[in-house]
C-alpha cells in the first residue's frame, strides 16, 4: 500500500464527546464490540446497529460557515 496517495480524514473529539461514546458504547456497538462513528459537517454521530437509530455525540468545533452564520444572525439582531 502506498501511503503517499492516501488522503487523511480527521475527526475532532472533546473529552465530553468521548465520555458520551463510552457511556453508550454497549448500546451502539455491534455484536463484535465495534462502535462505528459517522462524521458529518453537522457533527459526530453513532448508530445503533439493529434499529439504525442515531445519537448525536457532539461537534468539537463549529465550521467556518457556522461561525459566519452566527455572526450574521448576531449582527441582524442588533440592527432591530
Amino acid at each position: 500500500m502506498n501511503f503517499k496517495n492516501i488522503t487523511p480524514q480527521y475527526a475532532e473529539f472533546t473529552q465530553d464527546m468521548l465520555r458520551t461514546m463510552i457511556e453508550y458504547f454497549d448500546y451502539f456497538a455491534d455484536v463484535e464490540g465495534v462502535l462505528s462513528v459517522e462524521v458529518t459537517e453537522l457533527g459526530v454521530w453513532v448508530e445503533e446497529p439493529t434499529t439504525k437509530a442515531k445519537k448525536f455525540i457532539g461537534m468539537a468545533r463549529y465550521s467556518q460557515r457556522d461561525i459566519e452564520n452566527m455572526r450574521r444572525a448576531q449582527a441582524d439582531k442588533h440592527k432591530h
